[in-house]
């Protein structure tokens, strides 16, 4: 019996989880020691160490040549010896502190066959040298400081490239969009921007600005619709005529998605009507995204978009609430 209650009291010893009640900084110190891959492997160790890897200062990569896919968030680059992330298609970076100025670049250089690019809040004003590879199909700029001539070069430095997003990158003034093989454009800029597109296979575009800027589109045959986001907050009585140009721009269009942020001067008076060319004479679907506390009613704000695009076969209205516009 005395010989059971041993055995019991063995095994309930053996069944104790004391790597679990280790202090927090010891486990990160232990897992200091260790490469990043034998670092994560030790989450199996215990549930509590599940996640301690992602807090160890300091992340290696070498052994890492069959990595697909890499998101890096909150964290110092540091220059380094040459990266090699051979196998590596997905690349995401953000609120990153770039230390050095070959730092970026090497490790977007050591990813021969990326195709998927993502920088975000990147703290460092990026050169116009700083390139990925001939696979790059998919480019994310957001938060950063940009040049407009890192932006003309973007499509002969990535011949593939079929969707480029761009938002609230800042220093842009006049940019050129042109590569043959992009596909789908957004671009999203809080001041009046020149842009212009040139971009034969393009088949779905997303602006969101100001009214004020100016976009040309030279060559985009297999463009039929976009959606606008217009951002401008207050605008007085002399919005009509640049709201007029402004969807002039688009007057190749066949279907459109018009957001406004403002809901003052929508409605494009008659007397302006008998002066003014109309703006989308091909457009034949729209649909109309406003404040839900506009001060139009429905048949006044449809008869003003009909005059715009005498073509119509289809309108929508759909009212949102401010903090959409925020988003």
């Amino acid at each position: 019996m005395a010989t059971k209650v041993a055995k019991k009291h063995c095994r309930r010893k053996e069944g104790i989880d004391r790597i679990s009640e280790l202090p927090d900084p010891l486990i990160y110190h232990i897992l200091s020691f260790l490469p990043t891959f034998y670092a994560v492997r030790m989450s199996i160790v215990s549930k509590r160490w599940r996640h301690m890897w992602i807090y160890t200062s300091v992340l290696h990569f070498e052994d890492f040549k069959s990595l697909t896919l890499l998101k890096l968030k909150g964290f110092r680059l540091e220059d380094s010896f040459p990266v090699n992330l051979e196998s590596l298609k997905v690349l995401c970076l953000e609120r990153v502190n770039i230390y050095g100025r070959t730092s970026l670049q090497n490790l977007i250089s050591g990813c021969p066959i990326i195709e998927d690019l993502c920088l975000r809040d990147i703290y460092f004003q990026l050169s116009k040298d700083i390139v990925a590879g001939a696979t790059l199909r998919n480019l994310t700029l957001w938060n950063l400081r940009l040049t407009d001539e890192m932006v003309d070069d973007l499509g002969w430095r990535h011949p593939l490239l079929e969707k480029l997003t761009m938002r609230s990158c800042s220093n842009l003034n006049h940019i050129s969009i042109q590569r043959d093989s992009l596909k789908s454009l957004f671009l999203a800029h809080d001041c009046p921007i020149e842009i212009k597109i040139m971009t034969p296979n393009l088949v779905s575009f997303v602006f969101e600005g100001l009214v004020m800027s100016n976009i040309s589109v030279f060559d985009a045959p297999n463009l039929v619709e976009a959606t606008l986001k217009l951002l401008d907050t207050r605008l007085d009585n002399r919005t009509w005529f640049p709201l007029i140009l402004f969807l002039s721009y688009f007057k190749f269009l066949k279907k459109m998605t018009l957001c406004f942020c403002f809901q003052e001067n929508v409605i494009i008076p008659k007397d302006v009507r008998n002066i003014c060319c109309r703006s989308l004479p091909t457009l034949k679907h729209l649909k109309v995204k406003m404040d839900n506390d506009t001060l139009w009613t429905n048949s006044e704000i449809r008869d003003s978009f009909v005059w715009c695009a005498p073509s119509l076969e289809t309108f929508e209205m759909e009212y949102l609430s401010y903090t959409y516009f925020n988003l």
